[in-house]
Protein backbone atom coordinates (compact mmCIF):
# COMPACT_ATOMS: atom_id res chain seq x y z
CA UNK A 1 0.00 0.00 0.00
CA UNK A 2 1.23 3.43 -0.61
CA UNK A 3 0.70 6.17 2.21
CA UNK A 4 0.08 9.63 0.38
CA UNK A 5 0.65 12.42 3.22
CA UNK A 6 -0.88 15.88 2.86
CA UNK A 7 -0.19 18.23 5.15
CA UNK A 8 -2.37 21.32 4.63
CA UNK A 9 -2.57 25.29 6.29
CA UNK A 10 -5.44 27.65 5.22
CA UNK A 11 -6.08 25.74 2.01
CA UNK A 12 -9.86 25.27 2.08
CA UNK A 13 -9.83 26.98 -1.55
CA UNK A 14 -7.70 24.00 -2.94
CA UNK A 15 -7.71 21.10 -0.84
CA UNK A 16 -11.14 19.22 -2.15
CA UNK A 17 -9.58 19.47 -5.15
CA UNK A 18 -5.93 17.66 -4.19
CA UNK A 19 -8.17 14.78 -2.17
CA UNK A 20 -9.96 14.35 -5.28
CA UNK A 21 -6.96 13.60 -7.29
CA UNK A 22 -5.65 11.08 -5.08
CA UNK A 23 -9.48 9.72 -4.71
CA UNK A 24 -9.27 9.18 -8.89
CA UNK A 25 -5.65 6.96 -8.96
CA UNK A 26 -5.60 4.46 -11.43
CA UNK A 27 -3.66 2.15 -7.97
CA UNK A 28 -6.47 1.93 -5.57
CA UNK A 29 -4.58 0.49 -2.63
CA UNK A 30 -3.42 3.37 -1.08
CA UNK A 31 -4.34 5.62 2.06
CA UNK A 32 -4.53 9.37 2.97
CA UNK A 33 -3.54 10.79 5.66
CA UNK A 34 -4.62 14.85 5.66
CA UNK A 35 -3.00 16.52 8.44
CA UNK A 36 -4.24 20.16 8.94
CA UNK A 37 -0.91 22.13 10.30
CA UNK A 38 -3.67 24.37 12.56
CA UNK A 39 -6.01 25.94 10.24
CA UNK A 40 -8.73 28.27 10.82
CA UNK A 41 -10.74 28.28 7.77
CA UNK A 42 -13.09 25.59 6.49
CA UNK A 43 -10.63 23.18 6.20
CA UNK A 44 -11.69 20.97 8.71
CA UNK A 45 -15.14 21.21 7.11
CA UNK A 46 -14.32 20.54 3.88
CA UNK A 47 -11.89 17.15 4.67
CA UNK A 48 -14.88 15.97 6.51
CA UNK A 49 -16.96 15.41 3.62
CA UNK A 50 -14.31 12.56 2.19
CA UNK A 51 -13.95 10.35 5.17
CA UNK A 52 -16.67 8.84 4.34
CA UNK A 53 -14.15 7.14 2.29
CA UNK A 54 -12.53 4.91 4.33
CA UNK A 55 -9.06 5.44 3.17
CA UNK A 56 -9.16 8.62 4.01
CA UNK A 57 -7.63 10.28 7.49
CA UNK A 58 -8.03 13.26 9.07
CA UNK A 59 -5.81 14.53 12.17
CA UNK A 60 -5.29 18.44 13.15
CA UNK A 61 -2.33 19.49 15.22
CA UNK A 62 -1.57 22.75 16.57
CA UNK A 63 0.49 24.50 14.18
CA UNK A 64 3.77 23.72 13.93
CA UNK A 65 4.57 23.78 10.65
CA UNK A 66 4.52 21.72 7.50
CA UNK A 67 7.81 19.32 8.46
CA UNK A 68 6.26 18.64 11.93
CA UNK A 69 2.92 17.81 10.08
CA UNK A 70 4.20 15.28 7.47
CA UNK A 71 6.34 13.79 10.00
CA UNK A 72 3.20 13.53 11.78
CA UNK A 73 1.43 11.85 8.96
CA UNK A 74 4.57 9.74 8.66
CA UNK A 75 3.41 8.55 12.06
CA UNK A 76 0.51 7.56 11.37
CA UNK A 77 0.64 5.97 8.33
CA UNK A 78 0.51 1.93 7.16
CA UNK A 79 1.73 1.63 3.84
CA UNK A 80 5.12 0.34 3.06
CA UNK A 81 5.28 3.20 0.79
CA UNK A 82 5.14 6.68 1.13
CA UNK A 83 4.08 9.41 -1.38
CA UNK A 84 3.56 13.57 -0.46
CA UNK A 85 1.12 15.85 -2.10
CA UNK A 86 0.57 19.57 -0.28
CA UNK A 87 -3.14 20.72 -0.53
CA UNK A 88 -2.87 22.52 -3.42
CA UNK A 89 -1.23 20.36 -6.10
CA UNK A 90 -2.58 17.46 -7.72
CA UNK A 91 -1.97 14.22 -8.88
CA UNK A 92 -3.17 13.13 -12.81
CA UNK A 93 -4.64 9.88 -12.20
CA UNK A 94 -1.54 7.50 -13.01
CA UNK A 95 0.55 9.30 -10.45
CA UNK A 96 0.76 6.50 -7.96
CA UNK A 97 0.79 3.55 -10.60
CA UNK A 98 3.29 5.09 -12.43
CA UNK A 99 5.71 5.37 -9.66
CA UNK A 100 4.53 1.86 -8.03
CA UNK A 101 5.42 -0.23 -11.26
CA UNK A 102 8.94 1.85 -11.56
CA UNK A 103 9.75 0.72 -8.22
CA UNK A 104 9.24 -2.70 -8.38
CA UNK A 105 10.62 -3.60 -11.92
CA UNK A 106 13.84 -1.35 -11.52
CA UNK A 107 13.74 -2.48 -7.50
CA UNK A 108 14.57 0.80 -6.14
CA UNK A 109 14.03 2.87 -2.53
CA UNK A 110 13.36 5.87 -3.91
CA UNK A 111 11.59 7.08 -7.77
CA UNK A 112 11.21 10.33 -8.78
CA UNK A 113 9.58 12.13 -12.20
CA UNK A 114 8.80 14.73 -14.12
CA UNK A 115 5.82 17.41 -12.71
CA UNK A 116 4.10 20.45 -14.39
CA UNK A 117 5.41 23.63 -12.87
CA UNK A 118 2.47 25.92 -12.94
CA UNK A 119 2.92 29.83 -12.23
CA UNK A 120 0.24 32.26 -13.02
CA UNK A 121 1.62 33.35 -16.03
CA UNK A 122 3.32 30.16 -17.23
CA UNK A 123 3.76 26.34 -17.53
CA UNK A 124 6.32 24.60 -17.64
CA UNK A 125 7.97 20.93 -17.33
CA UNK A 126 9.95 20.35 -13.96
CA UNK A 127 11.77 17.48 -14.08
CA UNK A 128 13.44 17.46 -10.78
CA UNK A 129 16.94 19.23 -11.46
CA UNK A 130 18.72 19.75 -8.33
CA UNK A 131 20.73 23.04 -10.03
CA UNK A 132 17.29 24.51 -11.30
CA UNK A 133 17.26 27.61 -8.68
CA UNK A 134 13.92 28.79 -10.31
CA UNK A 135 11.85 25.64 -8.78
CA UNK A 136 11.82 24.23 -5.85
CA UNK A 137 9.73 21.44 -5.74
CA UNK A 138 10.60 18.13 -5.01
CA UNK A 139 8.42 16.17 -3.19
CA UNK A 140 5.40 15.65 -5.65
CA UNK A 141 7.82 13.89 -7.89
CA UNK A 142 8.46 11.34 -5.24
CA UNK A 143 7.44 7.79 -3.88
CA UNK A 144 9.89 6.32 -1.47
CA UNK A 145 10.09 2.90 0.97
CA UNK A 146 8.77 4.04 4.13
CA UNK A 147 11.40 2.45 5.75
CA UNK A 148 13.92 4.62 4.47
CA UNK A 149 12.60 7.56 4.38
CA UNK A 150 12.75 7.13 9.09
CA UNK A 151 16.02 5.76 8.61
CA UNK A 152 17.44 9.00 7.53
CA UNK A 153 15.64 10.83 10.25
CA UNK A 154 12.51 12.08 8.39
CA UNK A 155 11.90 16.06 7.99
CA UNK A 156 14.07 18.53 9.71
CA UNK A 157 11.29 20.80 11.18
CA UNK A 158 14.38 23.70 11.72
CA UNK A 159 14.08 24.51 7.48
CA UNK A 160 12.02 26.77 7.00
CA UNK A 161 11.30 25.67 3.58
CA UNK A 162 13.27 22.97 1.37
CA UNK A 163 12.92 20.41 3.62
CA UNK A 164 11.74 17.85 1.33
CA UNK A 165 15.10 18.97 -0.73
CA UNK A 166 17.00 18.28 2.43
CA UNK A 167 15.22 14.60 2.69
CA UNK A 168 15.80 14.06 -0.77
CA UNK A 169 19.23 14.70 -0.51
CA UNK A 170 20.05 12.24 2.14
CA UNK A 171 17.96 9.75 1.12
CA UNK A 172 20.15 10.08 -2.13
CA UNK A 173 23.29 9.50 -0.40
CA UNK A 174 22.23 6.15 0.86
CA UNK A 175 20.20 4.34 -1.06
CA UNK A 176 18.93 3.31 -4.89
CA UNK A 177 17.65 6.53 -6.73
CA UNK A 178 15.30 5.99 -10.21
CA UNK A 179 14.46 9.26 -11.91
CA UNK A 180 12.04 8.70 -15.08
CA UNK A 181 11.50 11.63 -17.78
CA UNK A 182 7.88 10.50 -18.79
CA UNK A 183 5.32 10.57 -18.52
CA UNK A 184 4.43 14.22 -16.50
CA UNK A 185 2.06 12.65 -13.69
CA UNK A 186 1.27 15.84 -11.15
CA UNK A 187 0.55 19.52 -11.00
CA UNK A 188 2.93 21.93 -8.88
CA UNK A 189 0.80 25.46 -8.49
CA UNK A 190 2.49 28.10 -7.43
CA UNK A 191 0.72 31.27 -6.25
CA UNK A 192 0.49 33.94 -3.61
CA UNK A 193 -0.54 31.60 -0.72
CA UNK A 194 2.40 28.71 -1.88
CA UNK A 195 5.79 28.23 0.10
CA UNK A 196 7.45 28.84 -3.01
CA UNK A 197 6.64 32.77 -3.21
CA UNK A 198 9.40 32.46 -0.67
CA UNK A 199 11.89 30.70 -1.93
CA UNK A 200 11.26 33.35 -5.20
CA UNK A 201 11.70 36.30 -2.38
CA UNK A 202 15.27 35.32 -1.50
CA UNK A 203 15.71 31.59 -0.48
CA UNK A 204 16.89 30.49 -3.85
CA UNK A 205 20.24 31.86 -2.30
CA UNK A 206 19.72 29.65 1.01
CA UNK A 207 18.54 26.79 -0.84
CA UNK A 208 22.06 26.83 -3.21
CA UNK A 209 24.11 27.10 -0.34
CA UNK A 210 22.54 24.54 1.42
CA UNK A 211 22.96 22.13 -2.46
CA UNK A 212 26.58 23.46 -2.12
CA UNK A 213 26.89 22.26 1.76
CA UNK A 214 25.82 18.30 0.69
CA UNK A 215 28.18 17.93 -2.40
CA UNK A 216 30.92 18.59 0.14
CA UNK A 217 29.48 16.29 3.12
Amino acid sequence: MISVIMPTFMHDQFIARAIQSVQCQTYKNWELIVVNDGSSDATESIVSQFIIDSRIHYIYQDNSGSSCARNKGLEHSKGDYIAYLDSDDIYLANHLEVRHNIIKEHEVDLVFGPVWDIKPSSRKIYHGELADTDTGCVLPLMVMHKRFCLSVGLFDSNIVFEEDLDLFLRMNKCYKVYQFFDPVTAEYYVHNHSIHRMYEKGGHKYIEDYRNYHKRT
